[in-house]
């Protein structure tokens, strides 16, 4: 950003997210100074990325009102601020209707619906200081529980999300775990990502999130819950202000398991992230005063490459990813080269969905196996032309692709299973509904017409495993 030009070093940076930060380490004068030396515009977007808009709302208003920060560019600051929050006021005011509507579905169909990240961190804070939202993220066991909840957001008006197709991955003892993200088009309310299995970290990474059952219904376990938002934060390759303070709270919660959370970054090979996240927060938070917090927000090995403070950059997601992917192969020289190799490949290319053309979408295409390292995608054939940008030339119609031959459940799914068709591998559920698998967005322009016209077919036969 040219706003924060390289005079504007770190330290002055991590002043002017004081404003968003529930401790900061700069005092309010400080934080001013840094204020009145960026345009309110890109305060605001900083503030954006750094996912503390409503608390720095919060602030700027109490400085207002006594005086700390009353002039011009206060006014200034605050306005751009409420410019941006300006077409998230209606998703903020419905949240509670919205998430007694997912309490409802739960009960109606028996799906074990669990709140994760966002809308339950979000109750570690003071009402004044209320913590920014992105979406509502939920999780169930499995990916026919996923799947079924899916149907019954969309019979009530969410669709699936053009610009992140539903995606599918597999543990080495075969189970499924992804994520399906849907929308409201009218943007109205809150944008819904289910996940389910494992929590995916990364490139190859993955958790066990611990879900506890209460009188109220279930929910992750809080350590499960910080371990999210902090692969969350990883997965991005950025700090953000709201991460950080998620983790200043945790350390002064007496109920929070920090061995729980140690076993998971472990097992997500987030060690040393997590202690570039601890040498963050230590530039922008304040230390705490209490001993156990302290002792609780000591780094237990170096962290990794720091990520700027203003935005997250492709090349450094590009370059921890790779590394971490290499780790996650342990011992096995040929595992961490699968692994690196892959994420070199997925997060160096430009992954937008495109019709493979000349020899690249020729010959019959199977489907991709799903895989720790390999995330497949899965493209609705009833939504080929909101994926695709601009106009797609796929036939409507034609003979079918007969015959259509079941391979074999995808993962473990009983409902969605891998089908042979003469130009290809489709993946079908149970109720009729088609999809196209691909790795890197790529998909030959017949096999878009084979899902097309299989879907139009109806054909509801229910997977069965290979014999």
């Amino acid at each position: 950003m040219t706003a924060f030009r390289k005079s504007f070093d770190d330290h002055h940076v991590a002043d002017l997210l004081g404003i968003g930060a529930l401790a900061p380490a700069a005092d309010p004068g400080r934080v001013v100074a840094a204020l009145r030396a960026v345009p309110a515009a890109a305060t605001a977007q900083l503030l954006r990325r750094h996912k503390v808009l409503l608390a720095a709302e919060r602030r700027l208003a109490g400085w207002r009102a006594d005086g700390t920060f009353a002039d011009e560019q206060a006014e200034a600051t605050a306005a751009a601020v409420d410019d941006v929050l300006a077409t998230r006021r209606t998703r903020i005011a419905g949240l509670a209707d919205q998430l007694d509507a997912v309490t409802e579905i739960a009960a109606a169909t028996g799906v074990p619906i669990t709140l994760m990240k966002g809308v339950t961190l979000r109750t570690w804070y003071p009402d004044e200081f209320p913590r920014d939202i992105g979406d509502i993220d939920l999780w169930v066991p499995t990916l026919d529980d996923a799947y079924a909840l899916t149907g019954v957001l969309e019979a009530r008006g969410h669709a699936l999300k053009s610009d992140e197709l539903p995606w599918v991955k597999q543990t080495a003892a075969g189970h499924a775990y992804g994520v399906f993200n849907l929308r409201d088009p009218a943007g109205n309310s809150f944008s819904m990502d289910i996940h389910y299995g494992v929590y995916s970290v990364r490139h190859c990474g993955s958790f066990r999130p611990h879900v506890q059952v209460t009188e109220h219904g279930s929910r992750l376990d809080p350590a499960s819950d910080l371990a999210c938002a902090i692969a969350n934060a990883a997965g991005d390759a950025f700090i953000d202000v709201k991460t950080l303070n998620d983790v200043w709270l945790a350390a002064h919660r007496p109920d929070l398991d920090w061995g729980l959370l140690h076993t998971h970054l472990d097992e997500a090979g987030l060690g040393a992230f997590f202690a570039a996240v601890l040498h963050r927060l230590a530039l922008i938070h304040r230390p705490p005063t209490d001993p156990a917090a302290v002792e609780r927000l000591r780094p237990a090995v170096a962290p990794e490459r720091l990520p700027e403070l203003t935005a997250p950059r492709s090349a450094h997601r590009w370059y921890t990813t790779v590394c971490h992917a290499w780790q996650r192969g342990g011992a096995s020289l040929r595992r961490s080269m699968i692994f690196a190799g892959t994420a070199a490949r997925y997060y160096a290319l430009p992954l937008r969905p495109h019709v493979l053309t000349g020899r690249r979408g020729w010959g019959r295409h199977r489907a991709p196996q799903p895989a720790a390292y390999n995330c497949v995608r899965l493209i609705p054939a009833d939504r080929i032309d909101q994926v695709f940008p601009g106009p797609v030339s796929v036939p409507s119609g034609g003979p079918g692709p007969a015959p259509v031959r079941s391979l074999r459940p995808l993962a473990d799914s009983g409902v969605l299973s891998v089908v042979a068709t003469a130009e290809g591998d489709l993946i079908r559920a149970s109720d009729g509904r088609v999809f196209v698998p691909t790795v890197y967005y790529g998909v030959p322009a017949r096999l878009l017409a084979a899902a097309r016209t299989l879907a139009a077919a109806d054909v509801t036969t229910a997977p069965t495993a290979q014999g």
